[in-house]
């Protein structure tokens, strides 16, 4: 379990438990820990529900971890706090760390110091740490920092591995293994830094100084008791006085001179066995120099005086820095670490001050609550409250250890509150930060409750009021609206109670139903009352309808004032079907004849014999017949018919009598009464409605017809009224939307569905908020994944390429395009580069520079040589000071070959002479003595190596023997053959580079060219696409889809504008589609089979002409409404 710390300015908020370290395990902190509380906390407003899982952790009693420091010339705070000086020179152990109860090795942290210069480059006789190496002995972890050659940058090793390059690219630099974590820190002015980090929590952070290297290390504080430390750094257990143990347990008192330390205390913790990574031909013997004797401070000393006028007097870290260096920028350098080491120890020991009490407070609107809290503090300081969040709203009065809070709330808005106690030595307390429990009094018409509160934020909750019955509202304000809800369904009317009478009567509304109903008082329903079973009113029948009822008579009759039935004369109104003569009769009518004719049972009436002598014989010719009327001839015409001139029968225009309800048609001896569409003919003259089931002219259209699932209504008029997105007289037919560009924006695909349609996002793409957003993909091992508009390319990292689905390690070295002077050695996504036997890597990691060690110093002295090596050799090297001994043995060394003894003979002699501390350092000066001597025998024209003894020349990586000498170098054309596929090869000052052309860019490999993907083009591939309707051409970029204009290709063509004058602007509209223009016809007009549009037909009108108009003549053909006109002409032509 981890603790995540949250800050607010320069305090501790709190902190909260997490499962994962985000360090070490980045992606499973991100989905249990990180990404909850973003849904939670960020993007919703329900942090509550995070707290319930993961509460707040106050971090009482924290403190901040201890650091031992160490700066300048070498000066020492153990992580116990006592402070000394140590210049040695060579490699010393600053920690060990063993488990208690095991004893096992857990971790060391090494330190290398090198001989200190002044600001003019000359050797003083101090020293300044220069490397550290570390390892975890549990997870096998190591590292390395080192101060480069340039006295002002680093050089950085993890697990062996030169990753100085990379720390050097990247300001924002970090490396993440299982074990351990190292990141670049924000470099101050120029001064780099670097954090390192185990997982067993110490932390090692190296800054570069001026000219040198400054340390701090923490340890987690729970290492007091389970662990044993030891080394430069101190014994970690609270007690100073014991941290100057030598390795076998001998303590120095606390207060030993800079000499006894130095003799007894600090060479004592010279390293055993190393853990740094030494330059080819080197050890730990070129770094140490045993007999080096540092300065001492002479407080008699004219120097020393003038350190006082620079220095504090008690800083005696300062002052030794600038009695040694003679360089105040360093002295004051020194004094600025000194003080902030200081204050961090201080600060390590001084416990925050503790806030208690109950966090939750129930508070009122407009009154004033109090909370009483209790601060503590282990030191027992003084300390202050200082107000935080919310500091408007509460006031804060102090009582020895208990403070209160006064809390007034004029509002019901979120507000946070929250206090920090900061004692004396200004360590701050977590933030105390308080839940509000708010509640707005309800109007003193209810009560708060807990439960479904109004506003609820991580700190603050507005509760929900319960209301008396007979209020409602947020705050109970309002009175009750007992008619919310329909509470009475149907017809019924809803009356709103007052709160007086809604306790009176228990209820909150009272239903009234309308005239013809009655009320249920089980449902609250209104009733119909059937007022035909006891109705007196109607003469023939009563029909019962909803909320009423209405008369109905038999046929033959019609129904006057409601209620009555009169007799229908069919005579009169000629709506009778009788040939000749028609007898009204109650409720119908009968036919009959004339004399002399024979009723039919169709009503029509046939002539009987007539004889010649009847007076009607031969009379009449051209009429319907003759009939004998007092002795004459009378002539008659059927029914509809009148007679002229008593020779013929013309048609009877009944129409003239307006006799229909509806529009009249006269025909030959009748007429036929019509209707408007949407009704029908009901007893020869009147109109009625069509029933549910049908529509149209005279009701015959069926409204099963229409699709049951695309169908709105069946409209007695028109028929079939389509839902949105479907069409045809029967509604079967789909419209298809997406014919229409504008119905989905450019970055979107539409789908057209049955009777819909769908916008949906391209590939790559997914919706947010009705908007399509891109896609992010995390990246995979060894791959960065770079996303792009509508998709992503996964990229092997630097290092790797691709085979298959997986990315594997480049050889840099084999394909011979990483650039060393020396020699390659190939590592996993990297590479790093050596040098020979006496060489190191210089500041770029490439190149290589002659080394020379402190052994290497040789110094002739004229008067030495005139001595006689066997005689005087002890007497000299008495006579010299012990750090003056280790410049004159290479001297020795030489005066004894120029008297004739062997090499043998003199370093025996050597070992006879010196102190027995220094005989490591003469054998190593006489090994590498030994060893130039066989590199310059060689007399090679370029470099020398020497492995296992033997020295060879070699020439540079990337230069090669010369055939024709044998041993001078010459340059290798590296471009012959062309390693480079799909390339071009230029030979460069090492190696080589290959040059992609357009459209290409060079692999991680660095020799072969590959086509771009398909989101980048141009050179190297280093232009980005984002085509949105288009594809990627590696060489042009976008190649826009029909349709599609821009760079990126997300602007819609428009075609209308393009073409101009091409839609008939009287009839249709253009519009845009994806790839060309369509001329839609405007409402009022149709599409005919030749593509044109045309006025609506007679009696159509509406958007595709497929509306009937409910008119007797005409309509509008675009609104419907009724013109009164004919549209045709007898040609049919638009009038």
């Amino acid at each position: 379990m981890w603790l995540k710390c949250c800050y607010s300015s320069w305090w501790l908020s709190y902190g909260v438990h997490q499962r994962y370290n985000y360090i070490f395990n980045y992606r499973k902190w991100f989905q249990h820990d990180e990404q909850p509380f973003q849904d939670c906390c960020e993007q919703n407003n329900m942090c509550y529900l995070y707290r319930q899982r993961r509460p707040r952790n106050y971090c009482r009693g924290y403190r901040i971890p201890f650091r031992a420091w160490m700066f300048g010339d070498p000066h020492i705070q153990t992580l116990d706090g006592l402070k000394y000086s140590f210049n040695g020179l060579g490699e010393y152990s600053l920690l060990r760390v063993s488990n208690k109860t095991t004893n096992i090795n857990m971790l060391e942290v090494q330190a290398r110091t090198t001989q200190a210069k002044n600001a003019n480059g000359t050797l003083i006789n101090a020293t300044i740490f220069s490397a550290f190496a570390m390892k975890d002995f549990i997870t096998n972890t190591s590292a390395q920092v080192e101060l480069a050659s340039d006295e002002k940058t680093l050089v950085i090793y993890h697990n062996g591995i030169d990753k100085t390059s990379d720390f050097q690219a990247r300001s924002n630099y970090s490396l993440t293994d299982p074990d351990l974590f190292i990141i670049r820190n924000s470099d101050n002015q120029t001064n780099q830094s670097v954090s390192l980090t185990f997982t067993s929590g110490v932390d090692v952070s190296v800054t570069v100084g001026i000219r040198m290297l400054a340390v701090t290390v923490s340890l987690p504080e729970d290492f007091k008791n389970t662990t044993v430390t030891s080394g430069l750094m101190g014994v970690y257990n609270d007690n100073k006085t014991d941290d100057l143990t030598t390795p076998n347990g001998t303590v120095l008192p606390e207060n030993s001179s800079e000499r006894d330390i130095f003799y007894n205390f600090g060479q004592h913790w010279a390293i055993n066995t190393s853990l740094f990574k030494y330059p080819k031909g080197f050890s730990n013997a070129d770094y140490t120099d045993t007999s080096f004797v540092p300065l001492f401070i002479d407080k008699n000393s004219e120097i020393y005086k003038k350190a006082l006028q620079i220095c504090k007097a008690d800083d005696n870290a300062c002052i030794y820095d600038y009695i040694a260096t003679g360089d105040e920028s360093i002295a004051k350098a020194t004094e600025s670490l000194d003080t902030e080491a200081r204050d961090d120890f201080q600060a390590a020991r001084n416990t925050a001050p503790e806030i208690s009490g109950e966090e939750t407070i129930k508070i009122i609107i407009n009154q004033t609550t109090t909370a009483i809290l209790n601060v503590t503090d282990a030191e027992n300081d003084t300390f202050r409250i200082l107000k935080q969040q919310g500091s408007e709203y509460f006031n804060v009065s102090k009582n020895g250890s208990d403070i209160t809070l006064s809390i007034y709330l004029m509002h019901s808005n979120a507000v946070n509150i929250s206090i920090v106690a900061n004692d004396d030595k200004n360590a701050s307390s977590a933030e105390f930060i308080m839940t509000i429990m708010l509640c707005s009094g309800c109007s003193g018409h209810g009560n708060c409750i807990e439960d479904n509160p109004v506003i609820r934020t991580e700190n603050f909750v507005l509760q929900s009021c319960n209301c008396e019955d007979e209020y409602a509202g947020d705050n109970c304000e309002k009175n009750l609206d007992g008619c919310r809800g329909d509470p009475c369904p149907g017809i019924g009317t809803c009356l709103d109670l007052s709160p007086e009478e809604h306790r009176a009567r228990n209820t909150s509304f009272r239903c009234n139903c309308p005239l013809g109903y009655v009320l249920n008082n089980a449902t609250f329903r209104c009733l119909d009352i059937n007022e035909c079973d006891s109705n007196l009113t109607c003469e023939h029948s009563c029909i019962n309808t909803e909320g009423s009822f209405k008369c109905s008579c038999r046929s033959g009759y019609q129904l006057v004032n409601d209620t009555q039935c009169e007799n229908i004369d069919e005579c009169s109104l000629s709506t009778y079907k009788c040939k000749q003569l028609c007898n009204d009769t109650e409720g119908s009518y009968t036919c009959d004849c004339y004399e002399g004719y024979s009723l039919e049972s169709d009503g029509s009436c046939t002539q009987n014999n007539i004889s010649s002598n009847s007076v009607c014989f031969n009379k009449c010719i051209g009429t319907a017949g003759c009939r004998e009327e007092n002795g004459q001839p009378v002539c008659f015409c059927y029914s509809g018919y009148t007679l002229k001139d008593n020779s013929s029968c013309v048609d009877t225009n009944e129409c003239l009598d307006n006799p229909c309800e509806g529009a009249c048609t006269d025909l030959n001896g009748t007429f036929e009464c019509s209707c408007l569409p949407g009704k029908k003919v009901f007893q020869s003259t009147k109109c009625v409605e069509c029933d549910e089931e049908h529509f149209g002219e005279k009701c015959e259209g069926d409204c099963n017809i229409c699709n049951e699932k695309s169908t709105e209504r069946c409209d007695k008029v028109s028929g079939c009224i389509c839902n949105e997105g479907w069409k045809g007289n029967k509604c079967e037919t789909d419209i298809d939307e997406c014919e229409s560009a504008s119905v989905c924006s450019a970055d979107e695909i539409c789908e057209n569905q049955n009777g819909t349609y769908e916008c949906k996002c391209q590939s790559g793409y997914k919706k947010e908020e009705n908007k399509c957003v891109d896609i992010y993909i995390e990246a995979v091992i060894r791959a960065d994944c770079i996303n792009y508009a509508g998709g992503y390319e996964c990229k092997c990292r630097s290092g790797y390429k691709k085979k298959g689905n997986i990315c594997e390690d480049v050889d840099e070295c084999a394909n011979k395009v990483d650039g060393c002077e020396h020699t390659c050695v190939n590592t996993d996504g990297s590479f790093q580069c050596e040098c020979f036997s006496g060489y190191m890597l210089g500041i770029d990691r490439k190149n290589c520079i002659k080394m020379k060690a402190t052994c290497h110093v040789v110094s002739n002295n004229s008067l030495l040589r005139k001595v006689i090596f066997q005689s005087k050799i002890t007497t000299i090297l008495n006579k010299m000071s012990l750090q003056l001994i280790h410049l004159k043995i290479k001297q020795v060394f030489n005066m004894a070959d120029s008297c004739g003894f062997k090499d043998g003979d003199s370093i025996q002699l050597i070992f006879d002479s010196v102190p027995h501390q220094i005989r490591d350092l003469s054998l190593r000066a006489c090994e590498m003595h030994a060893s130039d001597a066989k590199c310059q025998n060689l007399n090679c024209s370029d470099t020398c190596d020497i492995n296992n003894g033997t020295a060879s020349c070699r020439c540079k990586r990337f230069y090669e023997f010369d055939p024709a000498t044998n041993d001078t170098c010459r340059a290798i054309d590296n471009c012959s053959p062309n390693p480079c596929t799909n390339g071009t090869c230029q030979n460069v000052t090492v190696s080589f580079k290959c040059v992609c052309e357009i459209g290409y860019k060079l692999a991680n490999d660095k020799i072969t060219c590959k086509p771009c993907d398909i989101y980048t083009y141009g050179y190297n591939c280093n232009m980005t696409c984002d085509c949105v309707k288009g594809s990627c051409d590696p060489v042009k970029g976008c190649i826009c889809n029909a349709g599609y204009i821009g760079v990126k290709c997300d602007t819609r063509k428009d075609f209308c504008a393009e073409n101009i004058g091409s839609c008939d602007n009287k009839t249709s509209e253009c519009v845009n589609g994806e790839q060309n223009y369509t001329c839609v016809c405007k409402d009022g007009y149709f599409k005919t089979e030749s593509g044109s549009c045309q006025i609506c037909l007679e009696k159509k009108y509406g958007k595709d002409c497929s509306l009937t108009c409910p008119c007797k003549e005409s309509c509008d053909h675009i609104s419907g409404n009724c013109t009164g006109r004919i549209r045709f002409d007898s040609s049919g032509k638009y009038k």
